[in-house]
């Protein structure tokens, strides 16, 4: 009878702090290289990131800008003012493709969605998620600068780069230091390990990782005589690690590891456990024995 497969249920990270007051604006590039697909995935990663965001309360309120070559305010701090409202606009947003307009939506970003007109609130601290995936191609050499007249500014922006292989703009629009505000993946399919980061970044003492758990599924149909307990047998359980991703996931996947091993019974010899990594080939970091 073949062994039972195990079913890991790895819970996400879960922040109290939710970016508990801020004045939000999300600024996304939905230029050609996005590709229409990967905008929709975009936008999927908008609405599980926004459901963190304590927002019927009114301490958090969120504005978008979305941007190719034409800069497009989608809607501002004070048009919505619940989750469910934001969430459903978030859903409608159209695909407009075209080129990479990078600093036209920061300047947009700075002097026209964060004013008192528009829903900024001057006691609240003001905070961007740039998402892009590709350096700027308009008006190119003014992205840093207006990147820097809004940390000037005192807004704090966080960069998302997807598929990216010169990271120098997407450092220099993150608020300083770029090593706790910019973020990389290589697919649109990563988005989704980025929103729990984000969050922990902006209340790193507040973020806690909730501990794993493991249940028995069969791969078979068998019956429960004859399905040997993993607690008796033992089980052998490798962990194969996407090192390819950024640093700050790759560290929570160590974590979730770490977590994991505790909850097994290893010293009694029933669990053994192995490891490896891997991006542009495969390494193992220890085996089985």
């Amino acid at each position: 009878v073949p062994e039972p497969g195990i079913r890991i249920t790895a819970p996400p990270p879960k922040s109290d702090c939710a970016l508990s007051r801020a004045d939000l604006i999300i600024v996304i590039d939905s230029s050609t290289s996005v590709t229409e697909v990967n905008f929709k995935k975009v936008l999927l990663f908008l609405q599980e990131f926004l459901k963190k965001a304590d927002i019927d309360s009114g301490n958090v309120r969120v504005g978008i800008i979305q941007y190719s070559t034409n800069v497009y305010q989608v809607f501002q701090l004070n048009t919505f003012s619940t989750s469910q409202e934001i969430l459903k606009a978030v859903a409608q947003i159209p695909y407009r493709f075209g080129s990479t307009n990078t600093a036209g939506a920061l300047d947009v970003m700075r002097t026209v969605m964060f004013t008192s007109a528009n829903g900024d609130r001057p006691d609240v601290p003001n905070v961007a998620v740039v998402l892009t995936d590709g350096v700027s191609n308009v008006n190119s050499q003014q992205t840093v600068p207006y990147a820097q007249l809004a940390h000037e500014d005192g807004i704090h922006i966080y960069s998302i780069g997807v598929g990216l292989t010169d990271y120098r703009e997407l450092d220099g629009i993150a608020s300083p230091p770029a090593e706790q505000n910019s973020f990389k993946v290589s697919d649109f399919d990563e988005l989704q390990a980025v929103d729990d980061i984000i969050f922990a970044s902006a209340c790193p003492k507040r973020f806690t990782m909730p501990p794993p758990t493991v249940s028995q599924v069969p791969d078979i149909e068998v019956t429960e005589s004859k399905v040997p307990k993993y607690s008796e047998t033992g089980t052998d359980v490798v962990f194969i690690l996407d090192s390819s991703v950024d640093n700050r996931i790759f560290d929570w996947m160590k974590t979730f590891v770490k977590d994991f091993v505790l909850q097994l019974d290893v010293d009694s010899g029933r669990w053994k456990v192995g490891a490896l990594t891997f991006d542009s080939r495969a390494r193992a970091v220890f085996h089985l024995n």
